[in-house]
């Protein structure tokens, strides 16, 4: 099962932020952040249920290399990631975001 995939922009935007972070860090690796998100991301719409629950509908998978996880709920044939978020960071505000995601 092969789902699409829609991006919240604020996942997005936190994809970009971390691309632009690791861009000047050290030259590509910008790119090895960006391919490691990418294979998460094949793997997860071809196993959606692969992901790790953690809060309601919502599922995580984490990058492989980085420390990232992308958090997204699956409805029909729509993969929605939801959040791309650094796994450091303060998970109170990570949950107000996927409480409010229907709205």
């Amino acid at each position: 099962m092969s789902l699409i995939t829609r991006f919240r922009t604020a996942a997005r935007a936190e994809a970009a932020c971390a691309h632009a972070w690791y861009e000047e860090r050290r030259e590509g690796l910008d790119q090895e952040f960006m391919r490691d998100l990418e294979t998460t991301l094949k793997a997860v719409c071809g196993q959606p249920d692969r992901g790790q629950p953690v809060f309601g509908d919502f599922l995580r998978a984490k990058l492989e290399r980085f420390s990232y996880a992308i958090y997204y709920v699956v409805q029909g044939e729509i993969l929605h990631v939801a959040a791309i978020h650094h796994l450091h960071r303060d998970p109170k505000h990570l949950k107000q975001r996927l409480d409010s995601f229907n709205d």
